[in-house]
C-alpha cells in the first residue's frame, strides 16, 4: 500500500511540473496571434474566414517577416502590423512583392482611420465579399467610388493613382482638404517634379500626397499612376500617411 500511494504522489509531481512547463512556453509572440484585426486566422489559407493577405504569420526572433529581412520596406511592414493595420501570411512572410486589391486597401485604410464598418456596399460585385463592410464604409464617407458599371473590382489590384486618390479624400474627410486655388497651385508646383502625372485624372490627388511627403516619385521624375501597388510600397505609403496625418 505505501508503495503505491508513492507512486501516485511521482505521479502527481509530474504532472504539476508537466502543466507548469506548458504554461510557461508561450511567451507571447506577436507573430502567431491576431494582433487586433478583428478577423479569424485562415489556416487553410484560401481566405474564406478573411482577408488572405492579411492574416498574422509566425513569428521570427530577430525580424517580424522572413521574406522582409533587411529589404527597404522592412520597417513599414512591421509598424503596419504592430498597429494591427495590415499584417503577413500564416507562413511567416509578408508578401511584399505580391499586389494590393482595392478591397485590401479599403480595408486597411478603414482600419486606419478607425471607422466602423457598414452593414453593406452600394455594389453588386461586393455583396458576400469579405471586405463589403469596409468598402460601405470608405463609400458612404465619399473616399472610394466604383467604376461606371456600378461595380467596385474588390479583387482587382489597385493602382498607385487610386491610392493617392483614397488618402487624400481621406484627408477631405478629417476637414484637412484643399480648396480649389492651392490644388490648382500644388499641381503646378509637384509638375516641376513628376513629369507623367501631368492631365491625368489624379493628378491633383498625387500633387496633394506628394507635398505631404506620402507619395514619391523614382530619380527620373516618374510617379507611374497607373502602375500596380505592391505590398511593400503600399505599406510604405500608408505608414507616411499615418505617421504625417493621423499621429
Amino acid at each position: 500500500m505505501k508503495k503505491r500511494i508513492g507512486l501516485m504522489a511521482l505521479a502527481a509531481v509530474a504532472l504539476t511540473l508537466l502543466l507548469s512547463t506548458t504554461v510557461w512556453a508561450y511567451d507571447g509572440s506577436p507573430g502567431v496571434h491576431d494582433p487586433g484585426t478583428g478577423m479569424t486566422v485562415d489556416q487553410t489559407g484560401t481566405g474564406t474566414t478573411g482577408d488572405p493577405m492579411t492574416q498574422p504569420g509566425t513569428h521570427d526572433p530577430e525580424h517580424m517577416f522572413a521574406d522582409a529581412a533587411g529589404h527597404w520596406y522592412e520597417g513599414y511592414a512591421e509598424n503596419m502590423a504592430q498597429h494591427g493595420f495590415m499584417n503577413g501570411y500564416t507562413n511567416g512572410e509578408f508578401g511584399g512583392e505580391d499586389s494590393l486589391t482595392r478591397a485590401q486597401f479599403a480595408a486597411v485604410l478603414c482600419r486606419m482611420l478607425g471607422v466602423d464598418p457598414e452593414a453593406g456596399a452600394p455594389f453588386e460585385d461586393t455583396v458576400g465579399h469579405w471586405a463589403e463592410g469596409h468598402i460601405g464604409a470608405m463609400a458612404q464617407l465619399g473616399i472610394i467610388n466604383g467604376h461606371d458599371d456600378d461595380t467596385f473590382g474588390p479583387q482587382e489590384p489597385i493602382t498607385r493613382a487610386q491610392m493617392a486618390t483614397m488618402m487624400d479624400r481621406a484627408l477631405d474627410y478629417m476637414g484637412r482638404g484643399l480648396t480649389d486655388d492651392e490644388r490648382a497651385a500644388l499641381m503646378e508646383q509637384v509638375g516641376q517634379h513628376l513629369d507623367d502625372v501631368a492631365g491625368h485624372w489624379a493628378e491633383g490627388h498625387i500633387a496633394h500626397m506628394y507635398e505631404r511627403g506620402i507619395t514619391m516619385g523614382d530619380d527620373a521624375g516618374h510617379f507611374r499612376p497607373d502602375e500596380h501597388t505592391n505590398r511593400a510600397q503600399a505599406s510604405a505609403m500608408l505608414w507616411r500617411f499615418f505617421e504625417g496625418e493621423l499621429q
